[in-house]
Order: structure tokens, then C-alpha cells, then sequence
């Protein structure tokens, strides 16, 4: 517990010195006190959590674990239709269907997740039932997919400050997370984008009172 909540002070110190970077919802103290707040409760429901999304045969299958846009290939055929291949096979397997999803809109901005998630989740459901799986229920299916986010959000999501810090030595005069020197150092914009998604997700959809109500 001190030492996620060490990492997770030190993310905040990082949001605050730098909130140029951030989407306003996450700035406030109320949320960084909330968040903070939730860890043990994150940490007494990890195994639960664990447990729940490997239940549910219809909820498991063989899956790309790392199906994100840069493992991604598009082309269109004679009739001009979208086509889409992956690469990176050494990450398929058996697993829950929300750790794919996961991956695949891992890259997503924060309008997808703040307004679209539900309309990707049922193109997800249709497209699974199409291809021969049961027709999942939506409210599950997020439900899972938020679980998983606040787990893995305490594991990988709070060490963007000292990934960026490696690589990019001065950020006071950088105007936002599109700026060039993100752009030109891929792995402090993964971390960037991977803390902000984490954090807004977090914010948006209360994954501390969603786990709680689990713990309870």
C-alpha cells in the first residue's frame, strides 16, 4: 500500500506541476484525494477481480492480447472494402475477451471513452456473435472491461513522471500532450497517454466506487 500510494503522490505532484498536459476532470484535489483513497480498496479486490474475469465460458476466447493500432494493417480490396490484419502473434491466446478489448482501444482518445465506449462495445458483441460466439450482455461486458481498468491502472498506469523525465528534460514550456516532443519520444507519449487514459477512465466512470461495491 505505501508503495503505490508513494507512485501515486508522485504521479499527482506530476499533474499538477504540468496540467497543461491533462484534461481538466483530473485536476481537481477532490479526485486526486479520491483516487488515493481507493487504492487499498483496488488492492483487497485484485484477486477477485482476477478471479471474475476468467469466469464465464461465454466471456473467454482466443484472443489478441496487444491488437492496438501500431500492431494494425489496413488495406481495401478490388471493391474498394476496408480490410484489417494484425501483427505480433506471440500475444494470442486464451483469455477474457476484455483484456483484448482492452488492448485494442488502448490507444483511444478520451472522447472515445468518454462518449463512444458502449457503440465500440456493441460493434464488439455483434461482431462476436456474427463470427459464431453467444450474444454478450453489454452491461457486463463494460462492467469486466472496468474492473480491469482500475487493476492494471495500479500496476502500469502511474509511472509516466519518471518515463518522460528519462526522455524529455524540460516540459515548462510545452503547450499540451500533442506538442512535438512527444511526438518525436514514443515512449513518454505511450506513458503519457496510458496515465491520462487511466486517470479520465478512472475519473469519468468511478472505478473506486464501482470496486467498492465488489469489495462490499
Amino acid at each position: 500500500l505505501e508503495k503505490l500510494t508513494n507512485r501515486a503522490n508522485r504521479m499527482f505532484a506530476f499533474v499538477r506541476q504540468y496540467p497543461q498536459l491533462f484534461p481538466e476532470n483530473i485536476l481537481t484535489s477532490a479526485f486526486q484525494q479520491q483516487f488515493l483513497s481507493d487504492i487499498p480498496f483496488v488492492m483487497a479486490a485484485e484477486k477477485q477481480i482476477k478471479t471474475l474475469l476468467c469466469e464465464g465460458d461465454d466471456y473467454i476466447a482466443l484472443c489478441h492480447w496487444n491488437a492496438n493500432i501500431d500492431n494494425c494493417w489496413f488495406w481495401r480490396n478490388a471493391d474498394a472494402s476496408l480490410h484489417c490484419g494484425l501483427l505480433d502473434w506471440a500475444m494470442v491466446g486464451q483469455m477474457s475477451v476484455v483484456q483484448t478489448i482492452a488492448g485494442v482501444i488502448s490507444g483511444a482518445e478520451k472522447d472515445l471513452w468518454d462518449n463512444h465506449l458502449d457503440e465500440l462495445l456493441m460493434v464488439f458483441i455483434d461482431e462476436y456473435a456474427t463470427c459464431g460466439g453467444p450474444w454478450l450482455n453489454l452491461d457486463e461486458l463494460r462492467y469486466r472491461l472496468l474492473l480491469l481498468t482500475a487493476i492494471t491502472g495500479l500496476s502500469y498506469g502511474m509511472s509516466a513522471p519518471l518515463a518522460i523525465g528519462r526522455e524529455i528534460s524540460d516540459l515548462s514550456s510545452v503547450q499540451s500532450y500533442q506538442d512535438s516532443c512527444f511526438r518525436e519520444n514514443e515512449n513518454s507519449r505511450i506513458q503519457l497517454h496510458m496515465m491520462t487514459k487511466m486517470l479520465n477512465v478512472w475519473q469519468t466512470r468511478n472505478l473506486g466506487s464501482l470496486v467498492r461495491q465488489l469489495v462490499n
